[in-house]
């Protein structure tokens, strides 16, 4: 079933709350941590009276912005995660949710506690899921390679050939006499079997961010280092003259101008190996707001003294109290510097940077109404046209959430001066 915009789906025991089972319809989905959202939903005091205790029809839950949808059943508790709303995802969940039970519960003491640890279990059920919702956002330009050189041997010689980590989707549909459907199944189960990897994931306008893995593959003799090597002596050359541009604000294509087009063979090994991510919609949010605030502090050093901007910053700092805020704004003697990494969001649920985000755009609100008065009409002309010009239409509608209620902000404040 395609469509639907189930980009995973988990599986948690009912009472201790366990994550038995987390799989994935989209390659693309990396910041999802099971055992983080089973832990933000068992938190929930909704989640534990209104849900656990009845089978619900099905129930919402914002997970920043992406959205959660919760189906209870005897044992267990189904959550999908999606995009979109959709009233399918529910009478999925019920379906699978009814499969699991009676073949793991039913009948038997349950699912031993081992958390997420003995995975190989539940391989078959891992199959229908992937079976009945299908790999989500499926790109043609994606390139399957096959992870091990002794596997899939039962596929017929023209597409095992083909698949060889060079050609895409959409060159295998052309060179193969078989239904693309057909191809497109075959490549969803090597894939959730592990037979095969996506390479070519990235898209020019992703922002990719460092995660701590990434320092492993540029220390010498580490083994993350040599297989590097291994894979292009080159690119492991290259790796350390574009670490410093991954700085949370740079996109895959700036990047491929900057250095040569071999830079997305490397973006896309470290990608694949989880050195870096792709920017989330929940971060993307963060840092249209630590710009948009670096942009309002250099504005207001040309028509403030700067004594005066680096008062109005403090007090907003002092009025929000959040140290996760305060810790990324630099103030020294009479200049201020936004820090744009992410590594503050190290382990944050999306829901939890959704709420920062909030923080953000009231500290940025805070900072202007505590600059003085004298000079404000010009101040917010100036930074309107700055937002209007750069940000709506840099980012797409969906990624600037909250930007047009700060936009709103600034021109009451022009009615109000």
């Amino acid at each position: 079933m395609k469509g639907t915009g189930i980009r995973g789906i988990l599986v948690i025991e009912k009472g201790s709350g366990l994550p038995l089972l987390f799989q994935r319809l989209d390659p693309r989905l990396t910041d999802i941590d099971p055992t983080l959202v089973a832990g933000f939903l068992t938190a929930l005091e909704s989640f534990s009276h209104e849900i656990v205790d009845q089978r619900a029809s099905g129930f919402e839950v914002d997970y920043g912005k992406r959205l959660m949808t919760l189906v209870t059943g005897k044992y267990t508790i189904f959550a999908a995660l999606s995009d979109k709303d959709s009233p399918e995802i529910t009478e999925i969940l019920h379906e699978l949710q009814d499969e699991f039970e009676k073949k793991y519960y039913e009948g038997q003491e349950g699912v031993e506690h081992t958390m997420m640890s003995d995975q190989s279990r539940f391989d078959e059920f891992r199959e229908l899921i992937v079976e009945r919702v299908g790999l989500q956002n499926i790109s043609e330009c994606w390139v399957p390679e096959f992870t091990s050189k002794n596997v899939a041997t039962w596929l017929v010689d023209d597409l095992r050939v083909l698949i060889n980590g060079t050609n895409d989707i959409s060159t295998i549909l052309q060179n193969v006499d078989i239904e693309s459907d057909k191809i497109i199944k075959v490549l969803t189960h090597l894939w959730t079997s592990g037979h095969i990897v996506f390479r070519n994931l990235l898209e020019m306008q992703d922002i990719l961010i460092p995660t701590q893995d990434v320092y492993k593959y540029v220390k010498s003799n580490t083994p993350e280092h040599n297989e590097l090597l291994d894979y292009s002596k080159e690119l492991a050359m290259l790796l350390p003259e574009i670490i410093s541009h991954l700085d949370g604000r740079t996109t895959v294509r700036d990047l491929s101008k900057a250095f040569s087009d071999k830079v997305y063979r490397l973006l896309d090994f470290l990608f694949e190996k989880g050195a870096v991510e792709v920017l989330s919609p929940e971060k993307k949010r963060i840092l249209w707001s630590k710009e948009i605030l670096d942009i309002a502090i250099q504005k207001a050093f040309k028509l403030y003294r700067k004594n005066q901007v680096i008062s109005a910053l403090r007090s907003s700092l002092q009025q929000i109290a959040r140290p996760e805020i305060m810790s990324e704004i630099r103030i020294q003697d009479d200049s201020i510097q936004v820090n744009f990494d992410f590594q503050m969001y190290t382990g944050m649920t999306p829901k939890q940077v959704s709420e920062l985000h909030l923080v953000w755009i009231d500290l940025m609100k805070r900072f202007v109404r505590n600059l003085p008065d004298n000079k404000r009409s010009n101040y917010v002309k100036a930074l309107v046209n700055s937002i209007q010009d750069d940000y709506f239409s840099r980012f797409s509608e969906q990624e600037i959430e909250g930007l047009d209620e700060f936009s709103y902000f600034l021109e009451e404040l022009l009615v109000i001066v």
